[in-house]
């Protein structure tokens, strides 16, 4: 992903779209392959940094925090399944994915991308299963709270308990 950047053609669909309360705008960026995806982008008004990014602003490394404030934007759900296409390699599903490695990206699916997290210490069983209850992700919901370390069981039943299944990509 490229940060949302005028002069290299991406645009503004809508200059006023809020997103869980927080103004913002809707933007077309592009992929690595040049594919055009829209994504959201907080307004310079907002000034708490948990309220700049959303899950896959977070998951996906397009937030404020890995291109600042003026490039930084968050995916919508709809525009994940083309930068996974672009950018990614499917690795497996939880809990049978196996070789696990810190930043790879969780995806929970509904009948869309529904929220992504990473990967930030994979555990395994003695019979090489991944243990979903020790494994630990770094997860954001919304306008909430980054949450650094937390089980992956956590995350799936707490916060997404609708969703079927939970799929891992790793950067191709």
């Amino acid at each position: 992903m490229h940060p949302f950047d005028a002069n290299a053609g991406d645009t503004v669909a809508n200059a006023n779209v809020s997103a869980n309360g927080v103004p913002g705008r809707s933007v077309s960026v592009r992929t690595a392959l040049g594919s055009r995806v829209v994504a959201w982008q907080p307004a310079a008004t907002v000034a708490v940094n948990d309220q700049r990014f959303f899950c896959h602003g977070y998951g996906f490394g397009t937030s404020y925090l890995a291109f600042g404030a003026v490039g930084g934007y968050t995916l919508f759900g709809s525009s994940v399944p083309q930068v996974l296409a672009d950018e990614y390699r499917k690795i497996g599903e939880v809990p049978t994915a196996a070789g696990l490695q810190a930043n790879d990206v969780l995806v929970w699916w509904s009948k869309e991308p529904y929220h992504s997290a990473l990967v930030h210490t994979p555990v395994y069983t003695p019979t090489g299963a991944l243990d979903p209850a020790q494994t630990l992700v770094n997860s954001k919901t919304g306008t909430g709270a980054l949450r650094v370390a937390v089980a992956l069981t956590d995350v799936k039943t707490e916060d997404y308990p609708g969703v079927f299944r939970i799929e891992v990509y790793r950067r191709a």
